[in-house]
C-alpha cells in the first residue's frame, strides 16, 4: 500500500484556544491522502475539577467547534464523554482505528507543514527495523545532531540516520501494530486521574527492557509546534512553548536541506 491509513488522535481537554489552532493548521496543511481523525473531549467530572484547571477549560466551546468542522465537510470522529484517564483515551483509539499507524497530537500541535514526505520515510524506515515503535515529529533544530547526548544513540539508514531513545513523550508516528502486541499490548489503562504521566514512563521502561526505541530521523526538522503554554492541570509550560515557536519561527520545520 502506497499511503497506508494514517489515524490522528488528538485527546481535547477543554483547551479551546489550543484545539482550534491544532485542528485547523492540521486541516490547512497537512496533504496525507489517506488519513483520519479522532477526537476524544473529555468533559469534566467532579472527580476531574480536583486535578485540573477549570477556568482553563472551554469545553462547550471545543464541542461547538468540532461539531462546525464536521458539518462543514471534515472528516473527523468525535467523542463526547465523561473525563477519564489519559490511558484509556489512548487505549480507545487504538482499538477504534484500523490504521497501521497512529500520530498523537494531543490538544496543543500547531501543524507547521504538510507532514506527508516525512510520514512515508518513516513508515518505510519502520518496516526495515523491526525494534523501532514510531518516530518523533515535534520540532527539532541544529543542535539535535548524531553528536547529541540526550539520545542513546543513532543508526544508519539509506534513507535518513536516525537517533534513538527510550522516550515515548511528544508527538510520535506509531506502528500500531507492535504498540498492540507485546511486549506493549496496548495503552495503560489502570492509573488514576492525575498521573497521566504513568502512561508514557510504561512505554519507556517496556521500550529499554526489551530492546525497542522510539526514532528522530535527522533528515527532518519535523512537523509539529507544541503551542501549549499553560497544561490542563493549571502548571505553566511558557518556557516549553517559547523553545518550540523560536524554532517554528526560524524555519526550524520540514526538509532540513530545503534547498
Amino acid at each position: 500500500m502506497e499511503n497506508p491509513k494514517i489515524s490522528v488522535w488528538i485527546t481535547s481537554t477543554g483547551r479551546y484556544e489550543f484545539l482550534k489552532i491544532t485542528l485547523d493548521s492540521l486541516l490547512e496543511k497537512c496533504k496525507y491522502p489517506n488519513l483520519e481523525i479522532l477526537v476524544f473531549e473529555s468533559v469534566p467530572t467532579e472527580e476531574s475539577r480536583k486535578y485540573f484547571d477549570t477556568p482553563l477549560i472551554k469545553t462547550d466551546e471545543c464541542i461547538d467547534y468540532v461539531r462546525s468542522l464536521k458539518e462543514n465537510g471534515a472528516v473527523i470522529t468525535h467523542w463526547v464523554e465523561p473525563w477519564i484517564p489519559w490511558g484509556n483515551v489512548l487505549q480507545r483509539m487504538l482499538m477504534h482505528t484500523d490504521a497501521p499507524y497512529s500520530i498523537t497530537l494531543d490538544d496543543d500541535c500547531l501543524c507547521a507543514c504538510d507532514p506527508t514526505a516525512q510520514w512515508l520515510d518513516e513508515i518505510a524506515v519502520m518496516k526495515d527495523d523491526p525494534r523501532l515503535l514510531g518516530f518523533r515529529n515535534d520540532l527539532s533544530n541544529p543542535s539535535v545532531n548524531e553528536d547529541d547526548k540526550r539520545f542513546h544513540g543513532v543508526k544508519s539508514h539509506p534513507i535518513s540516520n536516525y537517533l534513538w531513545w527510550w522516550n515515548a513523550g511528544g508527538a510520535v508516528l506509531y506502528d500500531n501494530s507492535r504498540l498492540k502486541s507485546n511486549p506493549l499490548g496496548g495503552y495503560l489503562t489502570d492509573h488514576t486521574l492525575p498521573n497521566f504521566n504513568f502512561v508514557e514512563q510504561q512505554i519507556g521502561a517496556i521500550m529499554k527492557r526489551d530492546n525497542m526505541y522510539i526514532g528522530l530521523m535527522l533528515k527532518y526538522y519535523g512537523s509539529f509546534v507544541h503551542i501549549g503554554h499553560t497544561e490542563v492541570t493549571g502548571r505553566d509550560r511558557k518556557w516549553s512553548s517559547d523553545l518550540y515557536l523560536d524554532m517554528y519561527k526560524n524555519g526550524y520545520y520540514g526538509l532540513r536541506n530545503k534547498e
